[in-house]
């Protein structure tokens, strides 16, 4: 029993961690950036295409007058909130 008990001590002591701290590859890191950048990009585009359609509608709006101004921005407001509202609720 004293020789099981010998070898367990000098495995132990020999031996090396399980897991290696290493660094990332890097060509894998630049083309992972650039695909998901190629994925997001129309995403981006559309928003802010979306938004400039509002932006200029109550530009529009603003040469009018003030109370027409007032009118489209509560307009916006309410059709930005009443329609991701549903879209939420149609999502869940």
């Amino acid at each position: 029993m004293g020789g099981a008990s010998g070898s367990a001590a000098e495995a132990s002591t020999s031996s090396s961690p399980l897991l290696l701290p290493r660094a990332p590859p890097r060509p894998a890191v630049g083309a992972e950036v650039r695909r998901q950048v190629g994925l997001a990009a129309p995403l981006v585009a559309c928003s802010l295409l979306q938004y400039s359609l509002q932006v200029v509608s109550v530009m529009f709006a603003g040469h009018l007058g003030e109370l027409s101004l007032s009118a489209a921005s509560v307009a916006a407001s309410f059709a930005n909130v009443t329609g991701f509202s549903v879209m939420v609720v149609n999502r869940a």
